[in-house]
């Protein structure tokens, strides 16, 4: 029981310390002698305890155990009766135990209830919490629940007059403070720990730091202790830094304590330690000009002073109290407290000699002097008149002491405050993309990141009024222009492209590669959905897909695209488009469209009939082949509608198809390959058959006919000689060997017939596969013809084709027996011979 005692104890020290009714060295204190008694087997009420007695009065102390008591028998209690209930619940009990038990409990609360209130009047301190453990109402776990809970309670009450204040003074508005209250219970019930409101609009940059401290020291929320540990910070304290040492120096000259030569000098140390302290962060520190080492952070003039100049820590704590009071004087004066009448008539009657001016957000304010100051106004009266009109932020001094000098006259305008301003966000762009040069320009897909803008992060500024002015960010350096869209800190192309920045910080995307030479394999590789136009010729040997390809010629390469245009020469090229092809001369290559080929000359003026030529080519559109002024040789023009040939000369060994769509063309070329793999195949089998034919003429059958015969004369003389039977074994000797000679001959040949029979007999078989696969693929053909709606024709009015040249339509074709000039040629199916015919007409 008595460690349970010494529990209880520290957790009223801690409401007490929660509260700043002590110290945070005065609890240690506390608590290090209640420790020793609990160690030594001795457990004294607080009251009990000399140290205690010593640190807090004991009405002081008698009223913290009451309202302690009241607060965890109120906490209690609920909790006690929503345990009930929910244990009520869980088992289904009818409503008559249900209400026995509640009355047993408002019985007992109300008996602890009593007992508190009598010891308060009694003077007697009694603790409540280890009633109920006694009782066993909770346990130890869920009176720490409940402690925890009144703790985050009193800091509540406590921030709720901390808002109070705030909305009072207009530091903020009631919802911006109902919202941080809110934002505190949310913080408290997420991680069980307890954040004051003053650090919750702090960080919502709802109100400034300083603001924050001067209502905690108001409440008396912040002890001298607290108060020293503020002055302490550097560059991050809320007291500006400036005033809070000079007030500090001024109050210890005024004390005695400190010569004013060793001020000063305390002040170039610590600028100088400042400096250093600034220069180390911008790693460029100069300790041998400053003749010091550079300290972790800039000490406090109190230290220095301590640690240099001779000033005891004990006169230190004695100015950190005098400058905490002269602080507090100026809270007052700030917020209209414990100002005299007379005061307040005298702020008003300065209504008469000042103006106020503001600039933009209140970021700087100016007083302009309607008359003459009287000798007998002090800068206090000024100031208390600048706190009456909330000028509260970096009130410049010089300028007060200026205007108590007569130094400025009626009618002139003096800056009398001036707050932080806003340090703006700045927008650095990164682009993704290098730039390129003319022949090699930079080329981006599709959704393709272009450039990002990376954000440093300002900070808001503090205008007179102690109020935040928002920062903003500069304007984007970057601007969307043509085909670019922006999302949120990134740019992304809208279409394939050359993207490009202007100086005014445009970002675009060009839907034309423009390449003002040659395209070689060391440009650029090209498969965009966009344009491309090449001054030059396309050596590359790269295959370019494009949406619209322009070229000067082409050499060598595969292009795929909608639409092609080329004004001079296609050599050893492959040309695949979905739209029009215009193009001049061609020679070895392959064009193929779904729309119309055009063939004609692209150079302006005149020039010599058959300037251009195609020639070794084959040109297939999925529409109509249109040529003019072109000379044809050794190519295979095919068009599904109509081919027309304007001032045409074609040379022989040519061939002109009309009638097929692409379709059929991809089947026919199946056709020719299968055709072409056939015809290998075939010369396999005759190569393979007449390799068995020379292998069978090579086997001759050895000949022992004489040998027999020799042997049966031998054999039939009546007597035979010692030499006659060693000529039969000898004859019989050579026939053996005769014969075994053969069969190996016959052995390795036979594996030879075998293996060249299984050849032929597969490829036969592969043969006849080819045979049906083509067969097949006529069958598609056929159909596709047949579906076929169209009347195709080949329009030579204006063209002489040459003997020789085979006119082909979609079910039959012809081979011109002689130079034909003038007709138009149409397939047209004959009644009489019940088959297709080609007829010429004469235009």
């Amino acid at each position: 029981m008595n460690d349970l005692l010494y529990q209880s104890n520290v957790r009223i020290l801690d409401i007490i310390r929660v509260k700043k009714l002590i110290s945070k060295k005065e609890y240690q204190v506390i608590k290090t002698v209640l420790e020793k008694e609990r160690d030594q087997g001795r457990q004294p009420s607080l009251d009990a305890v000399e140290t205690v007695r010593d640190i807090i009065q004991h009405e002081i102390l008698c009223r913290e155990f009451f309202r302690y008591n009241q607060i965890i028998l109120k906490l209690a209690h609920q909790f006690i009766t929503n345990t009930f209930s929910q244990q009520l619940k869980d088992i289904g009990e009818s409503e008559a135990p249900k209400d026995h038990r509640f009355d047993d409990l408002e019985n007992i609360l109300k008996e602890l209830q009593e007992t508190a209130t009598d010891n308060y009047l009694h003077q007697r301190l009694e603790n409540i919490d280890l009633a109920l453990l006694k009782r066993k109402l909770i346990d130890s776990s869920q009176l720490e629940f409940i402690y925890k809970s009144a703790v985050h309670l009193e800091i509540k009450a406590m921030d709720k007059k901390f808002g109070e204040i705030a909305v009072k003074n207009q530091f903020a508005t009631k919802q911006t403070i109902d919202n941080a209250l809110s934002e505190q219970t949310r913080l408290y019930l997420q991680s069980k720990k307890n954040h004051i409101i003053g650090d919750i609009l702090v960080d919502q940059k709802e109100m400034t730091p300083e603001i924050r401290d001067e209502i905690l020291l108001i409440q008396n929320r912040i002890l001298e202790e607290d108060w020293e540990a503020l002055l302490r910070k550097s560059a991050v304290s809320v007291i500006q830094e400036q005033e809070k040492n000079a007030l500090f120096g001024a109050i210890a000259i005024k004390e005695n304590l400190v010569n004013e030569q060793d001020i000063v000098k305390a002040l170039q140390r610590q600028n100088l330690e400042r400096k250093a302290f600034e220069d180390n962060q911008k790693q460029n520190i100069d300790n041998k000009a400053a003749d010091l080492k550079a300290p972790q952070k800039p000490r406090w003039i109190g230290d220095i002073l301590v640690e240099d100049y001779g000033l005891s820590v004990k006169n230190r704590k004695k100015i950190v109290a005098k400058q905490l009071q002269q602080k507090m004087k100026i809270i007052n004066l700030k917020l209209g407290g414990n100002i005299k009448n007379a005061h307040r008539e005298m702020i008003r009657e300065l209504d008469a000699y000042f103006q106020i001016h503001y600039t933009k957000n209140r970021l700087q304010a100016f007083i302009e002097l309607n008359k003459e100051i009287p000798s007998s106004m002090t800068s206090m009266n000024i100031m208390m008149w600048l706190y009456q009109k909330k000028i509260t932020k970096g009130i410049i001094n010089p300028a007060i002491y200026r205007l108590l000098e007569n130094k400025v006259k009626p009618g002139d305008k003096v800056l009398i405050a001036k707050g932080e301003s806003p340090v703006h966000d700045k927008l650095i762009p990164n682009l993704h993309f290098k730039k390129g040069d003319a022949l090699k320009p930079v080329i981006v897909n599709k959704k393709e990141r272009l450039a990002s803008i990376y954000r440093t992060i300002g900070q808001a500024g503090i205008n007179v009024n102690q109020c935040f002015v928002a920062n903003h960010a500069e304007a984007y350096p970057i601007q969307t222009g043509a085909n670019v869209i922006r999302k949120k800190n990134e740019f992304f192309a809208v279409c394939d492209g050359v993207p490009s920045l202007s100086e005014k910080g445009v970002l675009s995307i060009s839907q034309v590669i423009d390449i003002p030479g040659n395209l070689d394999d060391n440009g650029p590789r090209i498969n965009h959905d966009c344009d491309v136009y090449v001054h030059g010729q396309i050596l590359s040997g790269k295959k370019i897909k494009c949406k619209e390809l322009t070229a000067a010629g082409i050499n060598g390469a595969i292009v795929s695209s909608e639409k092609i245009t080329v004004r001079e020469l296609v050599e050893n090229a492959r040309l695949n488009a979905l739209g029009e092809v215009h193009l001049s001369s061609i020679h070895n290559s392959e064009v193929t469209s779904l729309r119309t080929i055009l063939i004609h000359k692209k150079q302006t003026g005149p020039a010599p009939l058959h300037s251009i030529y195609v020639s070794r080519s084959i040109i297939d559109s999925d529409n109509a082949c249109i040529f003019t002024d072109v000379n044809i040789t050794s190519s295979m023009i095919r068009a599904r509608n109509k081919i027309i040939f304007r001032k045409v000369r074609v040379e022989n060994n040519c061939k002109i198809i009309a009638g097929d769509s692409l379709e059929v063309i991809d089947k026919k070329k199946e056709i020719e390959k299968i055709e072409k793999e056939d015809k290998r195949i075939k010369e396999d089998i005759q190569s393979l058959e007449q390799q068995l034919r020379e292998v069978f003429s090579s086997l001759e059958k050895k000949d022992i006919s004489n040998f027999e015969a020799e042997i049966k004369m031998l054999n039939n003389r009546n007597q035979k000689t010692k030499v006659d039977m060693d000529r039969i074994r000898d004859l019989k000797k050579k026939i053996r060997a005769l014969k075994k000679e053969s069969e190996k001959e016959y052995n390795e040949c036979g594996d030879m017939f075998i293996n060249m029979s299984r050849r032929i007999s597969a490829e036969k078989k592969r043969v006849a596969e080819l045979e049906q696969e083509r067969m097949l693929i006529q069958e598609k053909i056929m159909d596709v013809y047949k579906r076929e709606k169209g009347h195709p024709e080949i329009d030579a009015r204006k063209a002489i084709i040459a003997k020789g040249t085979v006119i082909q339509f979609r079910f039959t074709s012809q081979t011109l027996a002689s130079d034909t000039t003038g007709f138009v040629f149409r397939e047209e199916y004959d009644t009489l011979s019940r088959r297709y015919e080609i007829k010429q007409h004469r235009w």
